[in-house]
């Protein structure tokens, strides 16, 4: 709660930056517990990963990233040794995407 006091300095123009101010620590408090929840919800509802599954990991968004396959129990890098377009748009599309950006 912030609490101003009247004189004369104070204007509209001041209200409306503590307003705006502490509505967007409010947004960014609740996109925060969002976020924990969901990712929360998310991980207990997918499946354990199998033998042979990938996934992209340490990217800036889901669309990129390093690939990784899952084996005896734990994610590992794949060497990109003659890695070409063609294995990624293979890897794209096992993941559900049109195929590798170009």
């Amino acid at each position: 709660m912030v609490c101003l006091k009247r004189n004369s300095e104070t204007n509209s123009w001041t209200l409306y930056w503590i307003f705006k101010q502490i509505f967007m620590m409010f947004l960014v408090v609740t996109l925060m517990i969002f976020r924990t929840v969901n990712t929360q919800l998310v991980q207990s509802t997918l499946p354990p990963p199998v033998n042979g599954d990938i996934r992209l990991s340490d990217g800036m968004n889901s669309l990129e990233g390093r690939v990784e396959v899952f084996y005896d129990g734990l994610w590992g890098t794949i060497c990109d040794d003659d890695w070409g377009i063609q294995d990624a748009d293979v890897v794209c599309r096992q993941l559900g995407y049109n195929m590798a950006a170009r």
